[in-house]
């Protein structure tokens, strides 16, 4: 019984504390549970509370970059902000930050594809069919790298980017 109870004190500890208990144990002392400082880019952390609002920073600035469409710094900006969330053992918010990123992602993505298919249009219309064809590869490739991050809509459109490429190809 006092070997479950233990485990299951254990359970609930993060894998760092986890580890310096262990090590204690091992080496019969006691332990005092110390903060850990974390800096990720101008923002220092020690405390939980300085935790949270760090990640509301970072989140802040993310969605200012996203709304530039800077995508690459807003999500750099929400993985500073995961990596907060994660060090200081705030679940819940890391799984809001990790959604966001995806969400971030795919539409950042979807932009890139939109471009492209608009590139190939203009390639056909200039009848540059060997550019158009791969044009629209690359289009269903990022369609494809959509799906991947969720996006279930994307299959129709991988197939259709897919055949206009190879549609393309042929009028060489």
């Amino acid at each position: 019984e006092e070997k479950q109870k233990l485990v299951n004190d254990l359970a609930q500890l993060g894998p760092i504390e986890r580890e310096a208990y262990l090590t204690s144990l091992t080496e019969q002392q006691q332990i005092v549970s110390a903060p850990i400082k974390t800096t990720i880019g101008d923002i220092s952390v020690d405390n939980q509370k300085a935790a949270k609002n760090g990640i509301k920073e970072m989140l802040k600035r993310g969605k200012i970059a996203q709304s530039k469409k800077d995508f690459i710094k807003a999500v750099e900006m929400y993985q500073s902000a995961a990596i907060l969330a994660s060090n200081w053992e705030l679940s819940a918010s890391f799984t809001k930050i990790q959604e966001t990123i995806r969400k971030t992602r795919i539409e950042d993505l979807k932009i890139k594809k939109t471009n492209l298919e608009n590139d190939a249009k203009s390639a056909v219309k200039e009848k540059n069919y060997l550019e158009a064809a791969a044009k629209y590869k690359y289009a269903s490739r990022i369609a494809s790298e959509i799906f991947k991050l969720g996006a279930t809509e994307m299959t129709k459109e991988v197939k259709r980017l897919t055949n206009k490429a190879t549609e393309y190809e042929k009028m060489k």
